[in-house]
C-alpha cells in the first residue's frame, strides 16, 4: 500500500470512530416524562448470566463489578456511567471503523433497551436515538421503538413501528414478534391491558423461538411474555402474571444477559406479596437477592428490593 493509500485509511477509520461520539451529543437534549413498564421502577438504575459479547465484562444480569472508570459529583463511582461498559464502546467503534453500521447500531441500541427496562429513561432514549442515526434496520428499528415507548416517547415509538409494517409486511419476525409486542406497550400505555393481551395472542406460537436480535446480539427474547406479565398485572390477575415471569424463568438460555431475567424475580415476588402470598414472596425474594449478593449495596433497584422484601419478614 502506497504512503498516500495508508494515509487516506487511516483518515477514514479515524473519520469512523467518531461518528458515534458526535451522534451520542447530537441526541442528549430530549425530556419527556417515563411511562409504560419501567415506571415501577426506580429510575437511574441500571443492573441487569451469559450477557452479550460487548457487555460481559460488566454483567448486567448479576450486577457484582462497580464501574471503575469515573466517580460522580460525591466521588462515589456511578452506576449510571457503567453502561455503555469500555468493552462496549470499543465494540462500537471498532465496527464502524470496519463499516458495520448496523452491528454498532445494534450494540448501541442494546444499551438502550437495557437501561429502558431497568427505569433509566434519560439514558434509554439518548442511546436508542443515537442506534437509529447509524442504522434503520429491522432488529435495530424494533428494539429502538422498544425502548423508547418504556422511556416515554410513545409516539415515536408508534411511527417506527407503523415504518416496520409498511416496509417488512411479509417478514415473520415483525408481523408474529416484533410489533405485537410493541402494540402491546402501546395498548399499556392507555390503560387497556385486555387489549395488549389480546394483541399478544399472535405471538404466543413464536414466544419461545429465538428472535433474530436475540440470535445475533443476546437480547430481545421473551419480551411479549415479559409485556404480557405487566398486563397481567395492571388486570390484578396475579396467577396468570406470575406465569408469565415463571416462563421466562424457566427459559433462561432465550434470556441471556437480559435484565427481564432479573426482573422477572422481581416482579414474581411483587405478584406473590400483592396476592398476600408471604411465603412465595419472599422465597422470589431471597432467589433475587442471592444472585446479587454481591451487588454493590447502592444499586437502587436493589435497594427497593430489598426494602420491599424487609416488609414481608
Amino acid at each position: 500500500m502506497t504512503r498516500r493509500a495508508r494515509s487516506s485509511a487511516s483518515t477514514a477509520a479515524s473519520s469512523s470512530a467518531s461518528v458515534a461520539s458526535r451522534l451520542r451529543r447530537e441526541s442528549t437534549s430530549s425530556r419527556v416524562p417515563s411511562t409504560g413498564l419501567s415506571a415501577n421502577l426506580p429510575d437511574s438504575c441500571e443492573s441487569s448470566t451469559r450477557s452479550p459479547p460487548f457487555l460481559r465484562a460488566s454483567s448486567l444480569s448479576d450486577p457484582r463489578r462497580r464501574d471503575s472508570s469515573r466517580p460522580n459529583r460525591r466521588g462515589k463511582r456511578s452506576w449510571t456511567r457503567r453502561v455503555p461498559s469500555e468493552s462496549s464502546r470499543r465494540a462500537i467503534d471498532l465496527s464502524l471503523q470496519t463499516g458495520q453500521r448496523e452491528r454498532a447500531a445494534s450494540y448501541e441500541v442494546a444499551v438502550g433497551v437495557y437501561t429502558a427496562l431497568l427505569g433509566n429513561t434519560t439514558e434509554a432514549r439518548q442511546h436508542s436515538k443515537v442506534a437509529l442515526k447509524l442504522s434503520n434496520g429491522r432488529d435495530v428499528e424494533y428494539t429502538a421503538a422498544f425502548a423508547l415507548a418504556l422511556a416515554g416517547e410513545i409516539s415515536h415509538a408508534q411511527t417506527l413501528a407503523n415504518d416496520l409494517e409498511k416496509r417488512f409486511p411479509e417478514d415473520n419476525s415483525v408481523q408474529f414478534e416484533y410489533l405485537p409486542t410493541l402494540r402491546a406497550i402501546f395498548a399499556l400505555d392507555r390503560r387497556q391491558p385486555e387489549r395488549a393481551i389480546e394483541l399478544l395472542q399472535t405471538a404466543l406460537p413464536h414466544e419461545l423461538a429465538i428472535p433474530a436480535i436475540d440470535f445475533n446480539f443476546f437480547f430481545g427474547g421473551l419480551y411479549s411474555a415479559y409485556v404480557r406479565g405487566q398486563a397481567y398485572l395492571a388486570m390484578n390477575n396475579g396467577t396468570n402474571a406470575a406465569a408469565e415471569f415463571q416462563k421466562i424463568l424457566d427459559h433462561r438460555g432465550l434470556i441471556a444477559g437480559d435484565p427481564v431475567g432479573a426482573l422477572a424475580r422481581l416482579q414474581l415476588g411483587r405478584v406473590y406479596a400483592r396476592s398476600g402470598d408471604t411465603v412465595k414472596a419472599r422465597a422470589a425474594y431471597q432467589d433475587l437477592l442471592a444472585v446479587w449478593k454481591n451487588a454493590d449495596p447502592d444499586l437502587p433497584i436493589l435497594k427497593h428490593a430489598r426494602a420491599e422484601y424487609a416488609k414481608l419478614r
